[in-house]
C-alpha cells in the first residue's frame, strides 16, 4: 500500500513496513502514536508523556534517545504478537530494529553513565526476524563493550546494577541470549561453553540458574541439550 494513503504508525501497525529510511516525520508520528496509545492510555504514565512533549527531538540528545528506547521497548512489549499476522510481526520488528539502530549510531554516552544498553532488544529483533548470525554479533558487541567499560570479571555486578537490586548483570544476560543463539544454530560446543560461563558466573553469587522473562525454565535444560547433542 502507498504510504500516502495512511500514516506511518498506520502503515507499520497493518504490515507494511518493510525496512526501508526512516525519516525524522515518520519517527515522530510512530513514537507519538506509542506514547499517546501505549504509554499514557494504558501505562497511564502522565509524568514520561509530558517530558516526551517537552523533550529536544534531535537524536544529538541523550534525553531524546532513552525517551526512543523506552518507547520502542514499549511498543515491543505490549504488540499482541500472538494474534498479529505473519506481515504484521515483521513489520513491527523492522521498524523496532531500524530505530534502535538509529539509536546506537548516536548514542554517544558510556553505559555505565547514562548511555542506552540497546544490545538486548536490537538482539532480540534479529533473532526473532531469524536472522541469528546477526544477533550473535550484536551480543557479542554489547559484551565487548560492557567489558571495556567495566573491567567485569566472572561473578561480578557492573555500573549501578547492585544498588538497584539487579540479579543477574547485563553482561550475564547476553552471554546466555548469545549461548541460546549458538544452540539454535547447532554450535553445541560454543553453546556449552557459553552457558557454563553464565552459570559459573551467576554461581559465585549462589545462583543455581538464570530464571528470567527470557528464559522461564532456566538455561539449565538448553545447556543439558547441548551437551547431549555435542557428544552425539
Amino acid at each position: 500500500m502507498p504510504r500516502l494513503d495512511i500514516n506511518f504508525a498506520e502503515y507499520v501497525l497493518s504490515g507494511y513496513y518493510n525496512g526501508e529510511q526512516l525519516s525524522s516525520q515518520d519517527i515522530n508520528v510512530m513514537t507519538e502514536y506509542i506514547a499517546q496509545e501505549v504509554v499514557l492510555n494504558i501505562r497511564n504514565e502522565w509524568e514520561f508523556y509530558s517530558e516526551w512533549k517537552s523533550v529536544s527531538k534531535s537524536l544529538d540528545d541523550g534525553m531524546y534517545l532513552s525517551m526512543l528506547y523506552y518507547l520502542v521497548s514499549t511498543l515491543l512489549d505490549f504488540f499482541n504478537f500472538e494474534s498479529a499476522n505473519d506481515d504484521q510481526k515483521r513489520s513491527v520488528r523492522l521498524f523496532s530494529k531500524k530505530l534502535l539502530q538509529l539509536i546506537a549510531l548516536h548514542e554517544k554516552a558510556s553505559p555505565l553513565d547514562g548511555g542506552v544498553e540497546y544490545w538486548t532488544r536490537l538482539g532480540d529483533v534479529e533473532r526473532d526476524l531469524g536472522n541469528k548470525e546477526s544477533a550473535i554479533e550484536v551480543y557479542n558487541e554489547g559484551i565487548n563493550a560492557l567489558k571495556r567499560a567495566s573491567n567485569w570479571q566472572p561473578g561480578q555486578l557492573i555500573g549501578r546494577e547492585e544498588m538497584f537490586g539487579a540479579v543477574y548483570s547485563m553482561i550475564e544476560a547476553l552471554y546466555a541470549k548469545r549461548g541460546r543463539c549458538e544452540y539454535e544454530l547447532g554450535r553445541f560446543a560454543q553453546a556449552v561453553q557459553t552457558l557454563e560461563l553464565v552459570l559459573n558466573s551467576i554461581g559465585m553469587r549462589g545462583h543455581n540458574d538464570m530464571i528470567n522473562q527470557p528464559f522461564p525454565q532456566g538455561l539449565r535444560p538448553i545447556l543439558a541439550e547441548a551437551r547431549r547433542k555435542n557428544r552425539v
